[in-house]
């Protein structure tokens, strides 16, 4: 079971159906589906160190881990999705 008392990677429980997330009415930027689209900066958060980071790939495979910590518990997305799922104040 998640937590939900706030603390920085470890984010609340979100009891929606599949259903209404995909009928969701988010507003979205039309830079980043417009014709190819704008890439978005991909930032990655290790949840051992509870940080951002500089990634190390791991291998071929899509995994990455943490120079830091030397961790493989690696996250990794846009700045406001890593801020807003794990609670990282800004």
């Amino acid at each position: 079971m998640a937590s939900t008392d706030g603390q920085a990677g470890e984010p609340g429980s979100i009891d929606k159906d599949y259903i209404d997330i995909v009928r969701s009415d988010v507003d979205i930027d039309k830079a980043f589906i417009k014709d190819t689209g704008i890439p978005a900066k991909i930032f990655y958060f290790c949840k051992d160190c509870k940080k951002m980071i500089k990634p190390k790939r791991v291998g071929k495979k899509f995994r990455f881990s943490c120079t830091e910590c030397k961790g493989s518990n690696v996250a990794f997305g846009s700045k406001e999705s890593i801020n807003n799922y794990y609670k990282i104040k800004k």
